[in-house]
């Protein structure tokens, strides 16, 4: 489970992951720290907390935006640092950010190999699903060992054309509600037609 810090600031994201570790110790949970890169949502958790016994992942929407060799040098300290040895999700041509054509995918692709733990993508914008060639291009670039993820767009009706080519699905807009909240019923519907695809 990841949670996002939609509408609230970054310290009120540490206090809602500090009360959903307390109350699921096992869960696997993960955080998007909006608008920040890999080494500083380490630096926000490790403020109050430990960053290593929290959080399990971190999923950033531009990963790029870490990619010299001091950003990379500042990531590798950070994990130092904080012990953290959870997954990086890492965004690339993802939405609402710099646009990547066609022929930059699978070069990209293979930077975030080496570069996160899991190349995550998305489509063009929120509930919008992302284009099946863009898809098997950064799958190409990726290779086929590097786990994959999108965030945006999966839906009953399309993961079992999804899961053959990525490794993890970030949905919420396809499973809730009217309200926005999520529906218990649209998520044990999407968990099922998943189990079946696999």
């Amino acid at each position: 489970m990841f949670l996002i810090n939609h509408g609230a600031d970054y310290k009120q994201l540490v206090q809602c992951l500090a009360a959903v570790r307390d109350a699921h110790p096992s869960i696997v949970l993960g955080a998007n720290f909006i608008r920040l890169g890999l080494a500083e949502s380490l630096r926000t958790l490790a403020e109050d907390h430990d960053a290593a016994a929290l959080v399990d992942a971190l999923w950033t929407d531009d990963a790029r935006k870490e990619w010299s060799p001091d950003g990379l040098d500042t990531i590798a300290l950070m994990r130092e640092k904080t012990g953290w040895r959870g997954a990086h999700f890492g965004g690339i041509a993802f939405k609402y950010q710099a646009p990547v054509s066609d022929t930059e995918l699978e070069p990209l692709a293979a930077l975030a190999a080496d570069r996160t733990d899991v190349p995550t993508t998305s489509g063009p914008g929120t509930g919008k699903s992302a284009d099946p060639s863009k898809l098997a291009a950064i799958r190409r670039g990726a290779g086929t060992t590097t786990p994959l993820a999108i965030a945006s767009g999966v839906t009953t009706e399309n993961i079992h054309s999804i899961l053959p080519v990525v490794d993890f699905v970030l949905v919420a807009t396809g499973i809730a509600a009217p309200d926005g909240r999520i529906s218990p019923t649209r998520l044990r519907e999407m968990l099922a037609v998943a189990s079946n695809a696999g």
